[in-house]
């Protein structure tokens, strides 16, 4: 993956905030509104185009029923510390 250990953090953040929104079955535009943003901030945060900042984190953790260190798991270090459950945006 390329880019710097900080735009990698914010991709991996981001793909796990899209794959526990589609799990719920929520469009951007749902979660985005639970959160009191815009769908196109939503859309950079999940592109990894920004990172959400402290705040941000802890409520899409709570939104989305998960913990923070779980937004910052790859998918690798997911299955690896036993953190997969039913919610879980992975597939082995």
């Amino acid at each position: 993956m390329a880019g710097t250990p900080k735009q990698r953090l914010a991709v991996i953040v981001g793909a796990n905030i899209t794959a526990r929104r589609k799990l719920r079955g929520w469009n951007q535009s749902t979660l985005a509104e639970c959160l009191g943003i815009g769908a196109d901030s939503l859309s950079r945060i999940e592109r990894g185009l920004v990172a959400p900042r402290f705040q941000r984190l802890e409520e899409l953790a709570d939104i989305l029923e998960c913990s923070v260190a779980e937004l910052f798991m790859t998918q690798d270090q997911f299955f690896r510390t036993g953190a997969g459950r039913s919610a879980c945006g992975y597939q082995k």
